[in-house]
């Protein structure tokens, strides 16, 4: 089940780059602290994206019938 592993992997990638944004956000000030909390939303975007289309295709392998 490839899709399934490849948008897990995607929605880590997100979520890490989300945390990672956010963190320097609160480190920062100004136009940077703008920047890292803009960047930063934004990957929570993708980081929700890849997450609910991960469950929506674990879901439906899940129901598939194996075996035969």
């Amino acid at each position: 089940i490839p899709d399934v592993t490849v948008f897990n992997t995607a929605w880590l990638i997100e979520k890490d780059l989300s945390e990672f944004y956010a963190t320097m956000a609160k480190k920062t000030e100004g136009k940077a602290k703008e920047a890292f909390t803009m960047l930063s939303d934004w990957e929570k975007g993708h980081e929700t994206f890849f997450r609910e289309y991960r469950d929506k295709l674990s879901e439906i392998y899940s129901k598939m019938p194996w075996g035969g």
